[in-house]
């Protein structure tokens, strides 16, 4: 069996200077807080950025949001302007169809007529008369 197992020096060497060395615990930046007016200052001001931080934070986001709805809303409407103006168009070649549609239906009338036998067929000499 062996006495130490490996890597137990450095740890009992770690041991032995933390027990050995109690100053290094002054260096801890509470213990010594308070003690001057810049220190004093300095953790008051550290403390009202971190107090106000979070609040910037959220802040920041729900403007940024607010600004990305308002930006997609306007191209939303971009996109139904022109499909307004197509339904429109759509609407105005409608128009002359349904003419021409009438118009078509004017003309296979008389023409339905005279294949039925019904009417005569107008020629130059029955249309001077």
């Amino acid at each position: 069996m062996k006495p130490f197992r490996p890597g137990a020096l450095p740890i009992a060497l770690a041991a032995a200077l933390w027990l050995l060395a109690p100053g290094a615990a002054w260096a801890c930046s509470v213990c010594s807080a308070g003690r001057d007016d810049e220190t004093r200052v300095a953790f008051l001001a550290t403390t009202g950025l971190l107090s106000v931080l979070p609040l910037l934070l959220v802040g920041g986001l729900v403007w940024w949001l607010r600004r990305r709805a308002r930006e997609l809303a306007g191209a939303q409407a971009l996109v139904a302007e022109p499909q307004a103006l197509v339904a429109e168009a759509q609407a105005l070649v409608a128009g002359p169809q349904a003419l021409v549609a009438e118009a078509r239906a004017l003309v296979a009338e008389p023409q339905a007529l005279v294949a039925t036998g019904a009417a005569e067929p107008l020629s130059r000499t029955n249309a001077t008369r």
